[in-house]
């Protein structure tokens, strides 16, 4: 079903809902998309950010294909499973969190997201797919983490600017790793073992402070009620429960951890 008023489009998507907020577009509910071989609802509108929110288990197949001004997209940890091709010819597409909850980067997923430059795989992961990263022509730097244990056939074919390998493992480790002919770009590429990427998110850490404190936990308030703005660095870090939005149980998170409550937060898995 779909409804429509000046500003706001919604509508229904399996076991989920979608809003369209001006270019915002929100999935939210308790259970699974469905699969978009028709395409989805919102194809041909204005989309430069998607917000799927906790609760949803998966994102349907070919669900944000060919959005091409999206640059990006939220997705927390109920979300277990990502369909084949669920992203394709996103061209505008340079920020993606992606949960620690799913074990598959799938078929296609980001096939042709020409503008996406680094992204970070999470550790939940075992297997990068065929094509998964198929002519990502402007990704420069991925980072690995060592539960990967197969990279499939041309899963990043194309990707002709990449230039560095964070991985988390050891050279031992990486040998043990199944990579699957057309990746010569990823083979070639620089390996730097036992790293995260310089660009990984320290969740929790707001300020220009080393460690999270007090003060991370003060500045998420009073961003979550407007009264500081963050950049969007800043409000990735913030989102430490996962749910795509700024608010006092994330501040009350960091609290938690600054004083050894909590070792861990929600958005790490």
């Amino acid at each position: 079903s779909l409804t429509a008023s000046a500003e706001t489009t919604s509508g229904t998507t399996g076991d989920c809902t979608w809003t369209l907020d001006g270019t915002v577009l929100t999935i939210s509910g308790n259970g699974k998309m469905e699969d978009f071989l028709y395409g989805a609802s919102w194809q041909g509108r204005r989309v430069t950010k998607v917000v799927i929110e906790d609760g949803v288990q998966n994102i349907g197949r070919w669900a944000f294909d060919n959005c091409i001004n999206l640059e990006e997209a939220i997705i927390p940890n109920s979300v277990t499973k990502i369909e084949d091709n669920a992203f394709t010819f996103c061209t505008s597409l340079s920020k993606v969190t992606l949960p620690n909850s799913i074990t598959c980067i799938p078929y296609e997923m980001f096939s042709h997201c020409s503008s996406l430059e680094s992204i970070v795989i999470p550790d939940s992961v075992t297997t990068i797919e065929v094509m998964a990263f198929w002519h990502c022509n402007g990704l420069e730097s991925i980072t690995i983490p060592n539960s990967v244990t197969s990279i499939n056939g041309g899963a990043f074919f194309g990707c002709d600017k990449l230039t560095d390998i964070y991985f988390s493992g050891s050279k031992e480790d990486k040998e043990k790793m199944f990579i699957d002919e057309g990746n010569e770009t990823l083979i070639n590429a620089t390996w730097h073992y036992g790293e995260e990427s310089p660009s990984a998110i320290k969740y929790g850490l707001v300020t220009e402070n080393e460690e999270i404190s007090a003060a991370d936990a003060l500045l998420i308030l009073q961003a979550s009620v407007g009264k500081v703005e963050f950049t969007d660095e800043q409000k990735t870090a913030a989102d430490v429960n996962g749910d795509g939005t700024l608010s006092a149980p994330d501040a009350l998170l960091v609290l938690q951890y600054s004083v050894k409550k909590i070792t861990k937060f929600p958005v790490e898995g």
